[in-house]
This record gives structure tokens, C-alpha cells and sequence, in this order.
């Protein structure tokens, strides 16, 4: 799930960019997804090293579309019944991010680095936008936001920034991976081992 999509709820709800097309999602929803993506991956695993056993398809089909459809039906929910749309974005996340981590709870230090380092990131990009051009700060739809601004900056974007750094590389692993084998340990499973020896 590219979360290009959102760009159908976001948009003009919670801001209204420029874009090259009238369409939504448009090529800029696209690049800024992929690209977020990305970022997120290396900056919350790199430069660990381990060993990975990657999932066979069908567990990977099965683990995309249980967080997908569930995060999609939650946030369909709330913002039908009137919440806020990045409220509920918010609200979804929060719910994927518990059932990932207490589906492996060691893949927690790659969420907290994601979140920190990401919001760190994108913040800093943020803001050096909106010191070159400030009028960029129109594009939000101030009557849908908190009304409160860090720096100049939309306190929603604070919590988009650190929730996306948070879940993705959990959902990365979870969707992929099986849970990852460290340097030094063997990736056969001791029944195995008994019956080698």
C-alpha cells in the first residue's frame, strides 16, 4: 500500500499543495510517498547487520493486506463519522503500530529510531521550505488543524512524521521478514541441527 492514496482523503481537507496535474493522487503524491519510504528504511536500519529469511509470498500477501485493510477500515471509520482526517490517520496508525509490536516487540528499536530520526529529518526539510517560501504555509487548511504550530509548523506534522518513522520499518520487517537472525547465530532451526549431527 503506497501511501500515495492518502492524497484522496488529504486532499483538500487537511491541505491543497500545487501540483503539476489536477489529479489525485498526482506524480508529487507518488515521489513524496516512495521517497518517504525509503528514507524511513535507511534511517531506522542502517547500518545494522543481520541476517534476514525473507517470507515466503503468500505470508507476505497475507501480512500486507491484514494491516492495509484493517488500518484502511479503521481510518474509513473515523473519518466518516467526522473526525478530522489526519486525526484519524493518527488514530489508525496508533492501532497498527500496537498489534506490530506485540507481534515482535524487538523490532521496537527500529521504530523509535525511524520516528526520531525521520521527524528530525523531515521537519528540518520542512521548515527550510517555509524560510525560502514562506507562503507555502497557505496550502494547509488552518480551519481543519489543532491551531498549534512548533516553529512555524503544523503541530499534525510532528505527529505524521514520528508515526510514519515509527510504523513503517516495523511493517517492512513484518510484511517481508521473518524475525531477523543476528551475526553469529546459526539460521537452522535445532530440530534440523539434531538430525544433521
Amino acid at each position: 500500500m503506497t501511501t500515495a492514496v492518502y492524497a484522496l482523503a488529504f486532499v483538500p481537507e487537511y491541505w491543497n499543495p500545487p501540483q503539476l496535474l489536477k489529479i489525485h493522487p498526482g506524480i508529487e503524491d507518488i515521489i513524496f510517498s516512495f521517497a518517504n519510504g525509503g528514507i524511513v528504511w535507511i534511517l531506522a536500519c542502517h547500518p545494522r547487520q543481520e541476517k534476514m529469511v525473507e517470507n515466503q509470498f503468500g505470508t507476505k500477501l497475507f501480512r500486507y493486506l491484514i494491516v492495509s485493510v484493517s488500518f484502511l477500515i479503521i481510518l474509513a471509520v473515523l473519518w466518516f463519522a467526522g473526525v478530522p482526517v489526519m486525526i484519524s490517520v493518527l488514530a489508525s496508525s496508533m492501532v497498527v503500530a500496537l498489534y506490530l509490536i506485540k507481534f515482535s516487540y524487538k523490532n521496537m528499536w527500529f521504530a523509535v529510531r525511524g520516528g526520531i530520526l525521520f521527524t528530525l529529518m523531515y521537519i528540518l526539510g520542512l521548515f527550510t521550505v517555509l524560510t525560502i517560501e514562506p507562503d507555502v504555509i497557505n496550502a494547509w487548511n488552518h480551519e481543519k488543524l489543532l491551531g498549534i504550530r512548533l516553529i512555524g509548523i503544523p503541530l499534525e506534522e510532528y505527529l505524521w512524521a514520528f508515526s510514519y518513522g515509527f510504523i513503517w520499518p516495523m511493517f517492512v520487517r513484518f510484511v517481508l521478514f521473518e524475525n531477523p537472525i543476528r551475526s553469529g547465530q546459526s539460521s537452522i532451526p535445532p530440530a534440523a541441527k539434531r538430525t544433521k549431527t
